[in-house]
């Protein structure tokens, strides 16, 4: 951010310092404040003593901030850190630093699912059909380096490539009671692909590295929303498997009361989130 920040400031630059998305209780706040110090101490003959504006839409949100920033002005080696109380007050600051031309813009996305007083839960937005917009606004002000497009189609190549693998290397299996059966029949079928993978070390070894870079393109695709339900049910088979082998394979291996209490919660939490 800091560098597409430098890379893109004005006049040169078209002030499009870039977008950052960050979930609920992953410190954006922090990670302002951190970026705060690097824009005000780092290549100054660049920046040239900036004035940082931060700007929210909710009030609790706009506390904390404020509390924040206000509280670490010796971290940020400025004195001058304040909160406005009015967009009428900072309205006015502005037009007398005659700041508007000089704005790089930073835009950070969250989720409104936090809670305080007289607010008792959570928001869901669902933004219908703008996922691709999103994504090329992205590709525009994000960095040139990183394109959420490019590297979507490139993880979900990857990812079919894996799951054709693993339908391959384990074509042999009836898997039939996982995605048909109930919930015991699959837990038995879990158990039963896990002894047959670990029919000799070399397929063990193949099953784990494939099923690995296939946990890693499916962390990326998953969220999209591009895998299909037949690819997302396959996927997790695969990676419930996995699962079981890591924990008796690696560390110390629980016994087999303990296995299949793990085993046990792990596809009901599949169940109750995919609709298995």
């Amino acid at each position: 951010m800091f560098d597409n920040i430098k890379a893109h400031l004005k006049p040169h630059g078209d002030g499009k310092g870039g977008t950052y998305f960050g979930a609920t209780g992953c410190g954006k706040t922090y990670t302002m404040l951190f970026l705060a110090r690097m824009l005000n101490q780092r290549a100054r003959d660049i920046f040239n003593n900036p004035t940082i504006i931060i700007i929210t839409d909710r009030e609790e949100l706009d506390r904390q901030i404020s509390e924040l920033f206000v509280s670490s002005k010796k971290y940020l080696h400025d004195e001058n850190v304040r909160s406005m109380e009015s967009r009428k007050l900072l309205q006015q600051a502005m037009e007398i630093q005659k700041y508007y031309d000089k704005c790089t813009l930073i835009q950070t996305i969250s989720r409104v699912n936090r809670v305080f007083d007289g607010k008792d839960m959570g928001l869901a937005v669902d933004y219908i059909g703008i996922k691709q917009d999103m994504l090329e606004a992205v590709k525009k002000y994000g960095s040139p380096q990183d394109s959420p497009i490019d590297e979507i189609a490139f993880a979900i190549a990857i990812f079919s490539n894996h799951l054709a693998l693993l339908d391959e290397l384990l074509h042999d299996f009836d898997a039939s009671w996982f995605f048909y059966g109930e919930p015991i029949e699959r837990l038995i079928c879990l158990d039963a692909a896990a002894e047959y993978v670990q029919i000799s070390k070399e397929m063990e070894s193949r099953f784990m590295n494939l099923s690995r870079k296939l946990k890693a393109a499916y962390d990326i695709c998953y969220p999209s929303g591009e895998l299909t339900d037949g690819e997302t049910s396959k996927a997790q088979f695969y990676l419930a498997i996995r699962s079981i082998i890591y924990k008796q394979t690696k560390g110390d291996a629980p016994d087999a009361a303990v296995m299949n209490r793990y085993v046990e919660k792990m596809v009901q939490d599949a169940i109750s989130c995919s609709g298995i």
